[in-house]
């Protein structure tokens, strides 16, 4: 269970051509200062409640992202594909993949 001071976000992100499942954690309390308040204004542009953003349908290949955000005693989730993965949750989801690729981060 998330305590009131934690900020956790995690990725999994599947699908496209080769099909392989990527995973991303990032953990402000193990970051430093400067990108932990990165982390924190990326989040704060998510919406408030969870999301399930499928729509337009998928193209074949299309990858499918799934965020889960522990920010603060609270617990959201939100879901998309290419096709409707919105401009201002990209951001985030490049630090995450960024993350996953093995560079220092958590």
């Amino acid at each position: 269970m998330a305590d009131d001071t934690t900020l956790r976000v995690r990725l999994r992100c599947t699908g496209g051509i080769a099909g392989r499942e990527i995973n991303g954690l990032l953990d402000a309390s193990h970051l430093p200062a400067d990108q932990a308040r990165e982390l924190e204004a990326l989040v704060e542009v998510l919406p408030a409640e969870d999301v399930r953003g499928l729509f337009p349908p998928p193209v074949p290949d299309s990858m499918f992202y799934e965020l889960h955000v522990e920010r603060y005693g609270q617990r959201r989730a939100y879901w998309y594909h290419s096709c409707s993965l919105p401009p201002e949750v990209l951001p985030l989801v490049r630090l995450l993949l960024h993350a996953a690729d093995g560079n220092p981060s958590t």
